[in-house]
């Protein structure tokens, strides 16, 4: 009887040591979850900060070539003036001196 007892008693202390085990393993488990879905999190985020910060240089790129377009209409219309004016001026240097001749 008193054997029967022990023998009960050892299988009664390995089921709860397995049930702790258990317990433990998967509070390790969730842990693992946890940390992984932590790192996806982080990973989002500097996706997002990439393409955030993509979207800012692309932006600017943008704003710097409609600087420079806007720079270079504005140098071809002083170069049209500067030409008309030197034209304007041979045409009256031009009737100057058909002026002179006749």
């Amino acid at each position: 009887m008193i054997t029967v007892t022990v023998v009960l008693v050892v299988i009664t202390v390995i089921v709860i040591l397995a049930v702790i085990t258990g317990i433990v393993n998967l509070l390790v488990i969730a842990e693992i979850v946890v940390q992984a879905m932590i790192a996806v999190v982080v990973v989002l985020v500097v996706i997002v900060e990439i393409v955030v910060l993509a979207v800012i240089t692309v932006i600017v790129v943008l704003a710097v070539i409609t600087v420079i377009v806007v720079l270079a209409v504005i140098v071809e219309l002083v170069v049209l003036a500067v030409i008309t004016e030197i034209v304007v001026l041979a045409a009256i240097a031009g009737l100057a001196v058909l002026a002179a001749i006749v």
